[in-house]
């Protein structure tokens, strides 16, 4: 459990980084506009994304980039992800790659 706990971190603080780094560069968009996507209990690993009227659903691995060049969603939309309670780290981190990869800022939901 240890090590898995230990692998998310690490995810989770490279992600911030790269986050963090990317967060001068230019952005499309209203600053202060959030999408949600949630992560859906199922073999497939599937997760929704909400956005204004936008309601769909996509592989947790390809959202960022279904968001970003299907959906049309702005990367200075900050995305709110709410993962399963039941969500094993890999597949959390997966979520969270690929929202980076198409360079989304991600935030956790507080409570």
């Amino acid at each position: 459990m240890k090590r898995g706990q230990s692998f998310l971190t690490r995810v989770i603080a490279l992600i911030i980084c790269g986050a963090c780094a990317n967060a001068e560069a230019p952005r499309n968009g209203k600053e202060g506009e959030r999408a949600t996507v949630e992560q859906e209990l199922g073999a497939e690993q599937r997760c929704r994304v909400h956005y204004g009227t936008v309601d769909h659903e996509a592989l947790c691995d390809e959202i960022g980039s279904v968001m970003l060049s299907y959906l049309h969603i702005p990367t200075s939309v900050l995305i709110v992800v709410k993962p399963t309670r039941a969500a094993k780290y890999d597949e959390v981190g997966r979520l969270l790659k690929s929202l980076q990869n198409s360079g989304y800022l991600i935030e956790f939901p507080s409570h």
